[in-house]
This record gives structure tokens, C-alpha cells and sequence, in this order.
């Protein structure tokens, strides 16, 4: 695989009330920039996902000097005997984001892909001097008492709608949703659209389902600990499950230092736009 020398180009609008800082994110020539020191990354998955999606962009960054980390979180690994329906809180679902922190030899780049963004948050609200930088792919980025389902009810529903994605009813169809589980034929058009056939055949195989009660569990938040580290967003431009609509919506609640666009990115943009990805990521300590 081939490293690619493509770099972020900034475009700054002015900050007002109203505005972010808002990159665009574009191929240049040359790479001219690299942190000073070797940093460790934190990768963590989304729904239905697991530690396997970030193989290229880990790959990439232990090349170029970083040390990484890529938890599964409760139910996702291959190794864990749990499953989706039995996992009630959020706490519970976060545990292994939580140990891998608490357990990091240094500060660590914390990067959260759609709902990793709440046990990402909650590890930033717990081990906030564990943690150097959040970055937020397409991701929940919750405020103080909200949940999960306060920003992803609305994509949820119509993924539902759609047969994109199913509700799973452990205890029954007059009970709570347990799980949810993706479609995995319809999933090459919702999730990797824009990513290689090789890419969505291996992903569609390893899809599993995603507990989702521990999405009504709520993070609450102080500005002394969560709000001492520095947020970054990456927005997805051609993302089907978060639709870019939703990604401001969450970006506006919660507005953080600065807002990135992969603007030909699907949902999976460490497959659809893995060089771009692995740049900004690079490059996210100098910011």
C-alpha cells in the first residue's frame, strides 16, 4: 500500500457565533509537515462495526512512527463471548475504551467513528489528563444529559424505514429494542458507497449487531474535565448513514475547535478516502 504524500489544505471562514473554522481537506503535492514527536492514537468503531475497520489507517499511522490502539468495544470483538442484547449501559458498552485509556503510557488522540463518539466522550470526561485531542469522524458528538438517540433518532428511523438496518427485540416485539443490526447487501450502498468492492466484501462479512439501550444512558459532562480537551470534527460528504444534515446538526449543538470536510467520503471514510484520512490524522497534533 502506498502512502499517499497528500496534505489538508485550510480554508478559514471567520469565527463568529454562527461560524466554524471550516477546512477543506483537498490533495496537494507534497507533505511538508510532521509532528515532532511520535504520538499514540485511540481508534474506536461505530455501530456494527469493530476494531477491523481501522486496519489500513493503523497500518499507516505505526508506519509513519505512531502507536495505536484500536479497542473493541463490549460485544464487537471476536473474542467476546458477550452479545449485543446483553449489554445495558453505556459504562458497560465503553469498558474497553476505558481501560485501553486508563491503561495508555501517555496522553492519546482519542478518534470516534458515529455512536464511539458518546464512550469517546465519557472517556474524555473521565480520564480528561489521559487525553490530548478528540476527534470526532462522522460521529456523535453529544452536550451535558443527552444521549445518543437525541441526535441519531431521526437517520436511525429511516434506516429502519429503508431495510437498511433492523431492530432487534431480544425479549420480545412489546419490549425495548435490544440490538440493531445492518443490512449487510443494503450496506453497500448506505455505508460504503464509495469505497472499493474488496473493502465492502470484507466489511459485509463482519458486520454484527450493535446493543442500543445503553444509547438511552446519558453523559454528563463538565467544561473542567471534558471541556480542558481540544475537539475536532470530520465531516463526511457523501455519507448516507449520518447525512451531512445530521453532522451540522451535531456540530451546531456542540460546535468544537474545528470542522474538517472529506467532501467525496462515504460513511466508511477510512476505506473511501483512507490517504486523506490518514493525513489529517497526522497531522491533527500540530493543530
Amino acid at each position: 500500500m502506498m502512502i499517499a504524500s497528500s496534505i489538508a489544505t485550510v480554508l478559514l471562514l471567520s469565527v463568529s457565533l454562527f461560524a466554524l473554522p471550516i477546512i477543506i481537506v483537498a490533495d496537494s503535492d507534497q507533505d511538508q509537515t510532521a509532528p515532532a514527536r511520535s504520538k499514540t492514537y485511540v481508534l474506536v468503531h461505530g455501530p456494527g462495526s469493530g476494531s477491523w475497520n481501522w486496519y489500513k489507517i493503523k497500518y499507516m499511522l505505526q508506519q509513519a512512527g505512531f502507536t495505536v490502539y484500536t479497542p473493541d468495544l463490549t460485544s464487537h470483538g471476536i473474542m467476546d463471548n458477550r452479545t449485543a442484547d446483553t449489554v445495558f449501559t453505556l459504562v458497560d458498552y465503553a469498558q474497553p475504551l476505558l481501560n485501553c485509556v486508563a491503561s495508555a503510557p501517555e496522553k492519546v488522540i482519542l478518534v470516534a467513528h458515529n455512536t464511539a463518539g458518546t464512550p469517546c466522550t465519557l472517556a474524555m470526561e473521565t480520564y480528561p489528563e489521559k487525553i490530548e485531542k478528540a476527534v470526532f469522524l462522522s460521529a456523535v458528538m453529544p452536550i451535558s444529559g443527552t444521549v445518543i438517540n437525541d441526535y441519531l433518532k431521526a437517520p436511525f428511523q429511516q434506516l429502519v424505514d429503508e431495510n437498511a438496518m433492523h431492530q432487534i427485540f431480544a425479549q420480545g416485539t412489546f419490549y425495548e429494542t435490544t440490538s440493531i443490526q445492518m443490512n449487510a447487501t443494503a450496506m453497500r450502498e448506505y455505508y460504503f458507497g464509495q469505497s472499493s468492492l474488496e473493502d465492502y466484501i470484507m466489511a459485509s462479512s463482519l458486520l454484527c449487531a450493535t446493543p442500543y439501550r445503553c444509547f438511552d444512558d446519558p453523559v454528563y459532562l463538565t467544561p473542567e474535565r471534558y471541556g480542558s480537551i481540544d475537539r475536532f470534527y470530520i465531516k463526511t460528504g457523501q455519507d448516507k448513514i449520518v447525512p451531512p444534515v445530521f453532522q451540522d446538526i451535531i456540530i451546531n449543538k456542540n460546535p468544537p475547535k474545528q470542522v474538517f470536510v472529506l467532501k467525496n467520503s462515504d460513511h466508511a471514510s477510512f476505506f473511501s478516502e483512507t490517504d486523506l484520512l490518514f493525513t489529517l490524522l497526522k497531522n491533527i497534533p500540530l493543530l
